[in-house]
């Protein structure tokens, strides 16, 4: 854990959000604006689509609601918001995560799966599934066709 977590988790009482560290690290001592464009820019992007996130949260807990009679609210992972304004990793470093983007599996960031759209259609999860495994698929066994074909063209032609 960084020591600017630390303290500030020490200050708040509870670990600091994303948001609060960077804040914390990223604006001028004065607390009079952000030391850089960049930083300024990025934290309005991740406030941007926190309040999205938080709308279509709210808006898919409330469908639920009278489906299902019961609260439901989906978890708003700040660290993946975060990723996805300030960027994946580049040469090991997340913008505005500092020593914290070790957290972060592999050397690639992996998104946190999100549930799939409700569709109209009665079409199951599994023929969903084999559908997009079969697109993905599909490209490959072109490559694998054309090779094989121009492996048998060479052959029969070098054939006396």
């Amino acid at each position: 854990m960084s020591e600017h977590k630390k303290r500030l988790s020490k200050q708040f009482g509870h670990p600091p959000t994303q948001a609060e560290l960077f804040l914390a690290t990223h604006r001028r001592k004065d607390n009079f604006g952000f030391v850089d464009r960049r930083s300024k820019d990025t934290y309005a992007n991740f406030q941007t689509r926190q309040h999205e996130a938080s709308s279509q949260s709210l808006a898919v807990g409330h469908s639920e609601d009278r489906d299902a009679g019961q609260p439901s609210h989906l978890a708003i992972d700040d660290r993946s918001l975060w990723l996805e304004v300030a960027g994946t990793k580049k040469k090991g470093r997340v913008y505005g995560m500092g020593s914290e983007a070790h957290i972060i599996l592999g050397s690639y960031y992996v998104p946190t799966p999100q549930p799939p759209p409700q569709s109209s259609s009665s079409v199951s999860l599994s023929d969903q599934i084999e559908k997009a495994i079969r697109a993905t698929i599909e490209p490959f066994n072109q490559r694998i066709s054309a090779i094989e074909d121009r492996l048998h063209h060479r052959s029969s032609s070098s054939s006396p």
